[in-house]
């Protein structure tokens, strides 16, 4: 039926020559495929299943309630608290004056802005899964409040209607700039130009700081010492922070009577601040190889946001300069964040006082400093218009609708609009892992066919969907489920392992230093056999290892011993990502299936495609896909090309049988 031919010539191609007769649908689910006979669960049953209670369950919910639980009691003092006890002095001192100038976009006292760099961050260090984002005060969401705020309660120079509010804040603005205060105008400008050079020189050289320089906390204090000594406020009319109460506030019960009239505002500020949050946590947790729980991370902000509300808070969310910082100069846990808002708490319980002399036109230099990155977003509409022409009619509508209709109503606009191109582009998923028909080329869903077998060491993956920005995570997660390698997990396996071989033979080294053979069992669980090897390793004695559920000769003790523990995480060896159902994909799937294969190449399990269109690869061309390590040489046409080639590759022998 099937005859696969291979070379001795390590050059020459693989070929397999295929006699069957053509199967149509109907041949195929009538004569060759039997679907398996399923009992289906009761209503009464699952509904019993799930509100089972068990200690173990027990204990599961209260460590994903409580993620501190999980990573205090295995803290590493000498490892991580000196770089924590750093990092969270940096942030620290990047939350102060952040949080004052950011009180001001959000129209409220600026002492609001320090109460809300401290209830909110030391809340999240017991209910938050990232151990790197820096949770506090953030520009745009600040901005948004500061529309609401004013609209409750209207300044004097504006209306703020929702409806074109940016441009009739600009006419607000000229036709009051004959009062402009010189002092303050000089002031500002001063600051921003500084602030500006030194975030340049922090760009540069990034890599050469041991911490970036504090450009806002140097600004902060030499404008307040200048404003104190000149008495800027009464001598030039050089408005400044004003009183800056000493110590806590009592908490207040909010007045219940606006909350009708900021529902819509609500819901609006909350997308856009968990958006912004869990894009940055997952961002440092692929970086540093753990993983964030999007539910509890929806849950810890909800909780740091309404608990602190009782404190005199505003809205708060991740921001993405404050966490480069903390992860920058050597943050390792949230340890640091607590830190961080220990330090603001030392500020206003103790000194708060001495920053009343402090220039508002400092803290919007600032502001308009940190906004100059929204602003280089710009540069992304000639890249989207060469690879997305649907993610640039998103970016448009997106930024026209927030600049003419205001930031609440403009989001719920772009939403709906990305919303409509998802239901345009996308169908249902249903993911499957596959398995070879006997005797033919043909791979099914080993779920729903008695026939369908799995390839030894082998995975073949596939999901009805298209891969773009809303569902990347998505089929990253279902994929590591369905094959059950996950290669961070993994990673940590093999950390764990070395830990103890190395603490094991240091005392076999320490008992007996005359030994001249030293022996060393590791047993091995084969999840995917269900069968368990025992290695035995000597000195300079020849072993035979199964790496990735291949075997290999003369295996010794010479060896690195992070390739020995590395050999043996899987065995699985190969995946294949099934292509045929995907329609299209985006730069941000794209970037995806590139860190899936950088991701499993870590753990020395090879990705490759299968089934894709030429459209798709056309696509993939136009996004930049193929570049080093990707290349077109781990695209195949059919499934079963892509399993002849990962169980003949190159330096790979196939799979043995074990019993």
């Amino acid at each position: 039926m099937e005859n696969v031919t291979a070379s001795e010539e390590p050059s020459a191609t693989l070929m397999y020559h295929v006699e069957r007769p053509v199967f149509n649908e109907g041949y195929i689910d009538s004569e060759l495929l039997h679907r398996k006979k399923r009992t289906p669960k009761s209503c009464r049953r699952r509904i019993t299943e799930h509100l089972r209670c068990s200690s173990e369950k027990a204990k599961s919910v209260a460590l994903s309630f409580f993620p501190i639980l999980t990573w205090l009691p295995s803290y590493r003092v000498k490892e991580y608290l000196f770089g924590d006890i750093v990092s969270g002095i940096s942030t620290g001192v990047m939350q102060l004056p952040q949080g004052l100038a950011y009180a001001m976009l959000a129209a409220v006292p600026p002492v609001f802005g320090l109460y809300s760099s401290f209830y909110p961050v030391l809340l999240y260090t017991f209910f938050g899964t990232s151990r790197h984002i820096s949770i506090g005060t953030f520009a745009v969401i600040s901005l948004m409040i500061g529309g609401v705020a004013v609209r409750e309660v209207p300044d004097s120079m504006l209306l703020h209607k929702h409806c074109f509010s940016p441009l009739k804040s600009i006419e607000a603005v000229f036709s009051n700039i004959a009062t402009t205060n010189v002092a303050t105008l000089i002031i500002g400008l001063v600051c921003t130009v500084f602030l500006y050079i030194i975030k340049d020189l922090n760009e540069r050289f990034k890599k050469k700081l041991p911490i970036p320089i504090p450009g806002e906390i140097i600004v902060v204090i030499v404008s307040t010492g200048i404003s104190y000594g000149m008495l800027m406020s009464e001598n030039y009319g050089v408005e400044v922070v004003g009183k800056i109460p000493t110590g806590l506030l009592p908490p207040k019960i909010p007045d219940f009577s606006v909350f009708p009239n900021l529902l819509a505002d609500a819901v609006a500020i909350s997308v856009v601040g968990f958006s912004i949050a869990i894009s940055l946590a997952k961002i440092f947790a692929l970086k540093h190889g753990y993983s964030v729980d999007g539910n509890q991370e929806l849950m810890a902000l909800g909780l740091c946001n309404f608990m602190s509300s009782f404190f005199h808070t505003f809205v708060v969310t991740a921001s993405m300069s404050r966490t480069l910082v903390q992860e920058s100069t050597g943050g390792h846990t949230e340890i640091a964040g607590l830190l961080a808002s220990l330090l603001v708490l030392l500020v206003v319980v103790a000194i708060g006082f001495v920053f009343q002399p402090l220039p508002t036109t400092v803290l919007a230099a600032i502001i308009m400093v940190n906004l100059l990155g929204m602003f280089k977003q710009m540069r992304d509409i000639p890249v989207l218009w060469r690879t997305s022409k649907i993610e640039l009619a998103i970016w448009l509508v997106s930024f026209f609708a927030s600049v003419f209709l205001g930031l609440d109503y403009g989001l719920v606009v772009s939403m709906g609009f990305a919303i409509l191109t998802v239901i345009y582009r996308t169908q249902c998923p249903k993911n499957a892992l596959l398995g070879q028909i006997p005797d033919t080329g043909l791979y099914f869903d080993v779920d729903d066919y008695e026939e369908a077998e799995e390839c030894s060491g082998i995975k073949i993956f596939q999901s009805n969907t298209s891969i773009y920005f809303a569902n990347s995570d998505l089929y990253v997660s279902a994929l590591k489920a369905k094959t059950g390698i996950d290669p961070a997990q993994l990673l940590t396996s093999r950390n764990s392992q070395l830990k103890y071989a190395k603490r094991d033979n240091g005392k076999s080294k320490t008992v007996n230093h005359d030994s001249s053979l030293k022996k060393h069992a590791v047993v091995l669980l084969d999840v995917e056999l269900g069968v368990t090897h025992e290695v035995v390793n000597g000195s300079q004695k020849q072993m035979h290892v199964y790496s990735n559920g291949q075997r290999t000769e003369n295996h010794n003790e010479s060896e690195s011993e992070d390739d020995f523990f590395l050999q043996r995480l899987t065995p699985i060896h190969s995946i294949i990502l099934d292509f045929t159902p995907v329609n299209f994909i985006d730069s941000v799937g794209a970037k995806t299936i590139k860190s899936v294969i950088k991701e499993y190449a870590t753990v020395d399990v090879k990705v490759v495609l299968a089934g894709c269109s030429r459209i798709l690869l056309s696509d993939l061309r136009t996004l930049k896909f193929f570049c080093e390590p990707v290349t077109s040489d781990l695209i195949f046409p059919t499934i079963h090309d892509a399993v002849l080639h990962c169980k003949h590759r190159k330096n790979l022998p196939i799979c043995p049988d074990i019993h």
